[in-house]
Formats: structure tokens, sequence, C-alpha cells
């Protein structure tokens, strides 16, 4: 009984991380960190980087919005 309830909720689990628009939002996240770091790779001299530090950080916090408001 009790490794049936477990089983239930991690498939509920499952299904909800996999959903496309978490997903959308994983792959979001992902795509902005690998673009900061090529940023920094290759516009080190030129931007400050504390600026471009909160540039990403200010995106990370609106998608974390986004994504608490889409669960209400």
């Amino acid at each position: 009984m009790f490794h049936d309830i477990r089983k239930q909720h991690y498939f509920n689990l499952k299904r909800e991380m996999l959903n496309p628009f978490v997903v959308q939002h994983i792959v979001l996240l992902a795509f902005l960190i690998v673009l900061k770091n090529v940023l920094l790779t290759f516009l080190i001299g030129r931007i400050h980087i504390k600026n471009l530090n909160r540039v990403t950080t200010s995106l990370l916090y609106y998608s974390y919005l986004v994504c608490s408001v889409e669960e209400y």
C-alpha cells in the first residue's frame, strides 16, 4: 500500500516535470546560462561583468516569476 502511494507520487512528479511549459523554461534557463558564459568569454574586456551578471539575474528572476504565476 505504502509502496503504491510512493509510486503514484513519483509518476505525478514526473508528469509535472515533463510539462511542456516547465521543460521550455528549463531549456530557456540553460540557454541563458550558456549565452552568459559565451559573452563572458568573448567580451570580457569590453563589458563589465557586474552589469552582465545583473542582466542575467534579472532574466532568471523574471522567468521564475512567470513560472510562479503560471502555477496558480
